[in-house]
């Protein structure tokens, strides 16, 4: 499987990747209207993204929330704080209300203005009839409204950073060769190897497979040295 990373600025050569989707943002696309249920893995956001029309999407997020992603996350920390320093980005967009910063960013305004009104509506029954969003990401956290300016549309786009495949190994992490002999002295964990994400990356799974395979190397070739 090869999936994208949802959240990157859509010029190629700037790194990082805008993350406030995970706080609390929503993803809306050129018509204003959200298309995801935005606490999906951010590989699933990204083929949700591209299918947009012109393959565009954007983060909405409000004043509170870009506040607190600046004590939370390095990532938007460095691509949000600017704006306390009086400044503006050529990244991200700004206005005090939610038509103003639609109409810099060529988004629907009155569609945008009924969909944050819609979605804040649900977030304060604790629901979402429309994706099913009920946390911020991997079962944490509530959805919350997003109502107080300035308002932010963030165009973002998905990156490919990496893939799921890597080299093969036996379960207890000893590396293959391409002829699928296990290769002597040579063990292999995270993700380097393949084979264990599937279709979609979960927060915590990578971390996961580099401490367990990581302990299975370990005893594999404390085994072999013994021998």
């Amino acid at each position: 499987y090869i999936k994208a990373t949802y959240g990157y600025r859509l010029n190629p050569n700037e790194p990082g990747a805008c993350q406030v989707f995970y706080g609390g943002g929503i993803l809306v696309n050129l018509d204003g209207k959200r298309f995801v249920n935005e606490s999906l893995s951010y590989k699933l956001l990204g083929d949700a993204a591209l299918a947009q029309k012109e393959g565009k999407s954007f983060i909405f997020f409000d004043e509170p929330l870009r506040k607190h992603r600046l004590k939370v996350r390095d990532g938007d920390r460095r691509l949000l704080s600017p704006y306390d320093e009086g400044k503006e980005v050529p990244y991200c967009f700004r206005a005090d209300t939610i038509e103003a910063v639609a109409k810099k960013a060529g988004v629907n305004p009155e569609a945008l203005k009924e969909t944050v009104a819609r979605y804040n509506a649900n977030v304060a029954k604790d629901e979402d009839p429309d994706f099913g969003r009920k946390t911020l990401t991997s079962d944490f956290g509530k959805p919350i409204e997003l109502k107080t300016g300035p308002f932010y549309l963030y165009p973002a786009t998905a990156r490919l950073i990496a893939t799921y495949c890597g080299v093969r190994i036996r379960p207890n992490a000893q590396v293959l060769d391409v002829f699928g002999e296990p290769i002597k002295h040579l063990y292999a964990a995270g993700e380097m190897t393949g084979g264990v994400h599937g279709a979609a990356y979960m927060t915590g799974s990578a971390w996961g497979k580099a401490m367990a395979f990581g302990r299975i190397a370990a005893d594999a070739i404390a085994e072999e040295t013994a021998i």
